[in-house]
C-alpha cells in the first residue's frame, strides 16, 4: 500500500498522484503538478449514491489491479473504490486503510453526494474508466470536493487528480489485500 492522510491545511488542487505497476510488483508513485484540473468526461453516467453507499459497475473490459483482473469494482459515496464487494466505511484511519480490503482512495472522507454534487462514470473498453467526484459536500454539508481516478488499459496505470477542495482531512493512496503498507509523501 502506498497513502497519505492529509489534515485540514493540505491542498492537492491542481496535483495528481500516479501509481505505476512496477515489473518488481506492486506500483511506483509519482506526483505531478497540473496546470489545471483536468476535464471532467463529457460522456458517462451519473452514479447514484447517498450518505455512506456503494454502487457496483460491471467493467467492459477487466481492470487489473495488485496484479490481479477485476471485472466490477464499486464506487463507494466517501470517496474510494474497491473491489470485491463494496464498503460504506466513511471513518476514514490508517489501520483502515491496511486492513484486508483492496481499496483506491481517492479522498476517502465522510462525504455525502446525496446533499449535492455528482459521481459520475465513464469507461471506455480497452482505452480507460473515469470515476468523478464533482463538488460533492461533506456530511456536514459544507465545502465541495472534487476529484477524479482514472484507470488506464493500455499501461495499468492509475491517476488521482484533484480539482479544488476543502475537505478538513482525509486519506489518499491506494492499499492491496495484503494488511500492510507505507505512508508516503505524495506532495512535493
Amino acid at each position: 500500500a502506498a497513502y497519505q492522510q492529509f489534515g485540514g491545511g493540505d491542498d492537492l488542487t491542481n496535483y495528481a498522484i500516479h501509481f505505476v505497476p512496477s515489473t518488481l510488483g506492486g506500483y511506483i508513485v509519482c506526483v505531478e503538478a497540473l496546470g489545471s484540473y483536468p476535464p471532467f468526461p463529457e460522456d458517462g453516467a451519473t452514479v447514484s449514491l447517498s450518505d455512506d453507499s456503494n454502487a457496483s459497475l460491471a467493467l467492459p473490459e477487466a481492470m487489473t489491479f495488485y496484479g490481479v483482473d477485476y471485472s466490477t469494482f464499486y464506487i463507494g459515496s466517501n470517496g474510494y473504490v474497491t473491489f470485491v464487494s463494496g464498503d460504506n466505511d466513511y471513518t476514514e484511519s490508517v489501520s483502515e486503510m491496511l486492513s484486508n480490503r483492496l481499496r483506491i482512495a481517492m479522498m476517502w472522507d465522510d462525504l455525502h453526494p446525496g446533499n449535492g454534487g455528482s459521481v459520475r462514470y465513464f469507461a471506455e473498453a480497452g482505452n480507460r474508466v473515469t470515476v468523478s467526484f464533482v463538488g460533492v459536500p461533506e456530511f456536514s454539508n459544507s465545502g465541495a470536493n472534487s476529484f477524479q481516478m482514472t484507470y488506464l488499459y493500455d499501461s495499468g496505470e492509475i491517476i488521482v487528480s484533484y480539482g479544488p477542495h476543502n475537505s478538513g482531512d482525509f486519506i489518499a493512496g491506494i492499499s492491496p489485500q495484503t494488511g500492510s503498507g507505507t505512508a508516503v509523501n505524495f506532495v512535493p
